[in-house]
């Protein structure tokens, strides 16, 4: 079963505390990943040349352990990226310092986070900051937006950066989510947003392409931090993970069809009824499966 990439959770202490926050993070959590297991989840990494996506939480709140997973992940070499929201940035010639340091020690990517939820708390001109300083350190930039129906989106943040933060738009990716009504967000959602189960399709080319690991060694098959484990890499090594997985045909089908089949298996299998149930798209129907505990064990039972 291949991945192309691995996200590391380094910490759920956040200085934001962000409405559409999947992970909960917040400036009250304290959790951080160690080193030594950084370095152990690098290692089965670099058997399958997995670009390492270091996420939070905010990961530039720990500096010093950021640099030194960034600086292990290069000397194995395996590209590295790096999610933060750019409370940090606060000039740009600071914000250079920070990331030329961290494009010596390995870092390929930094992916700044900028939309009405983040906005709520960083001020813009952090994220240009960021954007401009990580242009100048020879970084791959990405700009990233998540959005409901009512919210502005990335042309917007984009048009924002470059009109009025000097920011060249020609030389910034950019990547656009639409956020799931779960966590804070969830009473928050426009209801417009939301589609019969009848009428939702196989959308992401996505699905159970990225593994993401948790600080508790938890190997989750997709970026979403709230569908089923498939392993522990502090209990198995991944190749034994990723070869169990393989056998799941469950497991399979999402990945190569998404969870809508699944979830008609499960109708069929477990009688769970969705003809009444809406939702924002596939991930979203993802989340709501997994939310399940009889699912959580009908999608380990194969």
């Amino acid at each position: 079963m291949s991945y192309r990439a691995m996200g590391l959770m380094l910490t759920y202490r956040c200085t934001a505390q962000c409405k559409m926050c999947i992970t909960g993070s917040s400036p009250r959590r304290a959790e951080e990943l160690s080193l030594e297991d950084g370095f152990h989840f690098i290692d089965q990494a670099k058997e399958f040349d997995l670009l390492i996506s270091i996420a939070g939480g905010e990961p530039f709140l720990l500096l010093d352990k950021l640099g030194k997973l960034i600086e292990y992940a290069s000397m194995k070499g395996l590209q590295v990226a790096c999610v933060t929201n750019a409370y940090w940035a606060k000039s740009e010639e600071k914000s250079f310092e920070v990331l030329k340091d961290l494009k010596n020690r390995g870092l390929a990517m930094i992916k700044v986070s900028a939309d009405d939820f983040h906005q709520e708390f960083i001020p813009l001109e952090n994220v240009a900051n960021a954007m401009r300083a990580g242009i100048r350190a020879g970084l791959q930039v990405q700009l990233q937006n998540t959005t409901t129906s009512v919210n502005n989106d990335t042309r917007y943040y984009g048009f924002c950066l470059a009109a009025f933060h000097n920011v060249d738009l020609s030389q910034i990716h950019a990547n656009e989510d639409t956020r799931l009504p779960v966590g804070r967000l969830k009473e928050l959602y426009p209801q417009s947003d939301f589609h019969p189960f009848a009428e939702l399709t196989h959308e992401y080319d996505r699905c159970f392409k990225e593994l993401l690991v948790d600080i508790s060694g938890d190997v989750l098959p997709c970026c979403n931090p709230l569908i089923a484990p498939i392993g522990n890499m502090k209990e198995n090594s991944l190749r034994r993970i990723l070869d169990t997985a393989e056998e799941n045909p469950y497991c399979n089908l999402i990945k190569e069809k998404g969870p809508i089949p699944f979830a008609h298996i499960l109708e069929k299998e477990m009688r769970i009824s969705f003809s009444q149930l809406k939702f924002v798209n596939e991930c979203h129907l993802c989340t709501y499966l997994f939310s399940i505990p009889e699912v959580r064990t009908f999608f380990s039972s194969f």
